[in-house]
This record gives structure tokens, sequence and C-alpha cells, in this order.
């Protein structure tokens, strides 16, 4: 039987045999009752399941024959496993992207599926009618987003900010919601803004208007280029021309200059030469670099009207590569410095994997963050990283819930305290299955028990 989204199951057991036995009965009954409400069967399965219990295992379908598929199938990957047998929950950070990872249609399953994350994007869109002069609904979901059209809109730097502020803040609301709180974040460049609006540095609105001032003043100045490096920091000071600004460490040998064309061109050159083999970025702007100078005192001003507040959650600020202080945050002029100076990414990574078992959650569209931090030499083999929205290149080819859900899934099975009442009421709300239970047999009961 299909259903109209992805569901996740859920078990838990004791020990490892006791974790097979429940899956062996779960299949069973679904393949005894074919026409079986997926929803309401995953939905029942948890009110009486120990979701305590160390030895978890999760699978995300949208049909009852593959759930049975994957629940007795070799395939790992299907139906992941895992033991998580601590005394507290595993402590979780969000990771907030930065420009680079947008496109048209992002979380646009998320969007039509889920009234708490649809609620969250309109939210946002209606308070930024007037600072954007445009409906954000309409460029991120056009009817197709796979035009040339739709990607020329999406990627102009002032509606770019907005859109990723909107997508990450409505993720990380949902996120929430599901009792998945961060007890640290981190942004990169813009998603900084998301981890200071979630911490309390700036109400929502306050936090809109200023993404959409930053990304409206930047669109207004001259054109520039950015490339990447493979160098780390001290071979790039070495031999970077004064008319050029490190814009981002982003993780080891992966750092970013920023600057005006003919510059950006003569230094790749220069390197193709020492057989440093750079690549450029597709960006309008020379973002992080001295050709943002003229716009830091308006930005500044408009800082200073909102008022910043010290945070509430620990995050890491980029410009520092270390914990904001109470000071910086409420600093008007941090945000211009923000604005002008480098993304010290890598470093900011290393402050999250201080703590041994920390799980990191990527909020925004694709992996980007993820795949740095993977590569990053702090990270433990009890580092966790996951990331919730489809990347681009999976667009067409992958579901975002059913991402979002294995994503919640794997963040269970890592020792997450997750809200299983409010992911139920979630995914259900409105639907045939949201007040449905179902009478599981004798069998299922025991295996589950």
């Amino acid at each position: 039987m299909s259903v109209p989204h992805p569901v996740l199951l859920t078990l838990s057991a004791a020990d490892a045999a006791a974790l097979d036995r429940a899956a062996t009965a779960l299949a069973t009954h679904l393949a005894s009752v074919p026409d079986l409400s997926l929803p309401a069967l995953a939905r029942s399965v948890r009110a009486v399941l120990d979701l305590d219990q160390p030895h978890r295992l999760t699978v995300v379908a949208d049909r009852c024959d593959a759930a049975v598929a994957m629940l007795t199938g070799d395939d790992d990957a299907q139906r992941p496993r895992a033991v998580y047998d601590a005394d507290a929950p595993r402590p979780v950070a969000f990771l907030c992207s930065g420009q680079g990872s947008q496109y048209a249609g992002m979380a646009r399953d998320l969007y039509t599926r889920i009234a708490a994350f649809r609620q969250a994007i309109d939210t946002c869109a209606e308070a930024l009618l007037e600072p954007l002069g445009a409906d954000l609904r309409a460029l991120l979901y056009p009817d197709d987003p796979t035009t040339d059209a739709a990607a020329e809109a999406i990627n102009q730097t002032r509606i770019t900010q907005p859109a990723l502020f909107a997508i990450e803040y409505a993720t990380a609301q949902l996120w929430r919601q599901w009792g998945v709180v961060p007890t640290a974040m981190i942004g990169h460049s813009v998603g900084e803004y998301v981890a200071a609006q979630l911490a309390g540095v700036f109400e929502l609105e306050q936090a809109l208007a200023l993404v959409a001032k930053r990304g409206a003043l930047m669109q207004a100045l001259p054109s520039g280029a950015m490339l990447a490096v493979p160098l780390d920091e001290e071979p790039l000071r070495a031999v970077l021309p004064d008319d050029l600004s490190i814009a981002a460490f982003n993780a080891r040998r992966r750092s970013v200059v920023s600057g005006p064309h003919e510059a950006i061109d003569a230094f790749r050159q220069a390197m193709r030469a020492e057989r440093v083999m750079c690549r450029p970025l597709h960006t309008s702007h020379a973002f992080h670099s001295a050709m943002m100078d003229p716009i830091l005192p308006a930005f500044t001003e408009a800082v200073a009207a909102c008022g910043p507040q010290p945070p509430t959650i620990p995050y890491v600020s980029n410009l520092t590569g270390d914990w904001i202080t109470a000071d910086d945050a409420a600093r008007p002029g941090y945000w211009a410095e923000h604005l002008r100076g480098a993304v010290r990414f890598a470093e900011g990574a290393g402050r999250l994997f201080d703590v041994p078992d920390r799980l990191s959650i990527e909020v925004g569209p694709g992996n980007t963050l993820v795949t740095l931090m993977q590569r990053h030499p702090a990270r433990g083999d009890d580092h966790p990283l996951l990331h919730s929205i489809c990347h681009p290149k999976e667009r067409g080819q992958a579901d975002d819930l059913a991402v979002l859900l294995r994503a919640l899934g794997a963040a269970w099975r890592a020792g997450a305290a997750v809200d299983w009442t409010a992911v139920d009421a979630t995914l259900l709300s409105g639907g045939a299955d949201a007040d449905r239970t179902l009478t599981l047999p004798a069998s299922l009961m025991t295996a589950l028990s």
C-alpha cells in the first residue's frame, strides 16, 4: 500500500537479538496485511515501544512492501541500526549553511507536506514583503525550478541571503519542535544570522530585515570574484597580493580569496605557474573582501537600530573561530567586521568537536558544511554528522521529506532526544491517519516488548 509521503518506522530493544525479532515480527505483520496504514502503524508501534532502549533500528518507506523488504533484507543502508547506551541524550549542534548552497525549489517537499515548516516559511515571507519588495515564496517555489530564469532569480544576492535564512530558520524550528534542541551552533557567513536569531540576539523580523539589507547592499556594489585555493593560512598569506583578501578558511587546504576580477585572474595564473590549481567560484561579488568596505557604515547603523542582545545559546563566531562573546554579539561593529572579515569556519568547527560525542546537523540545503567537517582533523569517531535537505544535485531524484526522516532516524539512533508525540502530530497533521491507532496482534506485541 502506498502512502502520500515517506514514513519513519522505529524499533528499539535491549539487545541485538531482540531487535532482530522485533524487525522480523513487524515485517511479518506488514506482509500479512498489505493494505495496512503505514503512518498509523508507525505511530502505534512507537506508542508501545520503550524508545529509550539502547539497540535501535529505523526504516523510511512509502509502501508496505518496501518496508517489508527493508526490514528483512541485508542492506544496512536501508535498515540502519545503532547502539546508544548512555545516561544522557547526545548533545546536538546546528550547522547553518552559507551562500552558495541555494537552489530554486529547495525544501519544496517540506513546504507542501509539513504544515509547521510551511507556516515558518510563510511567516518569513510575509515579514520580507516590504524589505525584499517581492514574495519570497514565488522565488523559492516557481512553477518550474529547473529553468535558467528560476536559477537567476534565486541566485541574486539580495534574494539568496533571505531565502537561505528562511529555509534554515524553518528547518531549525522543525527540529526543535521535534525535541532535537541544539546546545551549540555555527553558521557560515550569512548562516551566522540564523544561529544568532535562534540564540535570541535578534528578533525574527529584525534578523530578516538585516539579512535583506545585507544582501541588497552587497548586490549594489561593483561585481567581483572569488577563488578556492588549496592552501592553508600561512602559505596563502605569504603569496597573497595586497589587492586581494582572504574570504574564508573552510577546512585544511581549503581557503577562499576574494577581490576584483583582474586581480583574481592574475593570482590564479600566478598560482598555476607554481602548480597550485585554484578553482573559480560561481559568485557575483567579492564577499568578505575590501570591496565590501563602502557598505560597512550603513550596515553598522542598521544593526544598531535593532539593538542586538547577548545570546542565550552558545554559537561559534566566524570572525574569531571561537565561541561568540556576549559583548561581540551585541556590538553593531561586530556584524560589520563579520561581513568584511574572513570566515574562520575550520577553526570554529574545531570548537564543536571539543565535546567528544556531539552530533551536528546541517539545517540548510545540501551538505556543504557536513562535507567540510567530515575532513576536520579534530573530528572523532563519535561525532555524527547529518544533513536535513536534499543537495541540489539530488533535485528531482530524492525526496526532501525522506532525507529529513532518515536524518531524524539517524539522530535518534545516535542518542538525540526526540519528542515522538510531536513528530507524529506534525507529520500526520490534518491527514486521514491523524488520530488513528491500530490494534497490534499479540505476536507483534510480544516481540516489541
